[in-house]
């Protein structure tokens, strides 16, 4: 086939400064419906930067619109930073396909990794990661991380560059590369 060029959805920040869409991920599947999921990061959200992230699930596009191109306009997820400064968002990897313990069929969610890499949690700027995972029982992510993981250095910008989903040891469960 042919690559299309045309332009098929789009979304705005409320600032210039928020930096709407300097991390952007395909994160699979997180609510289970058998449509690709889009997170986009905001690090620079609101001015002082605690950062946001917003995560837009996949439905079946609408022919009569060909601007919806199978995602929603308003955000269906909204993540925010804990503190100023801390840049959450700066980063997003998708997590992979992770067994859902509600699920009743054996359905795997997708999940989100997001980073934080300024955070400051006993060290300064040491960076924090966190995952949220998708669940069938939910019907997305959660509001709260299912696990973070802190920096082990002050001026580490732990999270700065994210990488998931794949298996890199071979153990069956996908794996995060920071």
């Amino acid at each position: 086939g042919q690559l299309n060029m045309t332009l098929a959805w789009d979304v705005f920040g409320n600032t210039a400064q928020e930096g709407l869409g300097t991390s952007v991920a395909g994160v699979g599947d997180v609510n289970c419906d058998g449509f690709a999921d889009v997170a986009v990061g905001a690090p620079g959200s609101p001015a002082t930067s605690e950062g946001r992230v917003l995560v837009y699930y996949g439905q079946a596009a609408d022919p009569t619109d060909s601007t919806t191109g199978g995602l929603p306009q308003t955000a269906n997820n909204e993540f925010v930073g804990e503190t100023v400064g801390d840049r959450f968002g700066a980063d997003l990897a998708p997590s992979g396909r992770i067994k859902d313990p509600a699920s009743t069929n054996g359905e795997d969610c997708d999940g989100l990794w997001i980073s934080a890499s300024f955070r400051d949690e006993g060290l300064t700027d040491a960076g924090k990661v966190y995952l949220y995972l998708g669940t069938v029982s939910g019907g997305g992510l959660p509001s709260t991380p299912t696990e973070t993981i802190l920096g082990p250095l002050a001026n580490g910008f732990f999270g700065t560059v994210l990488d998931g989903g794949g298996d890199v040891n071979g153990d069956g469960t996908p794996d995060l590369v920071v």
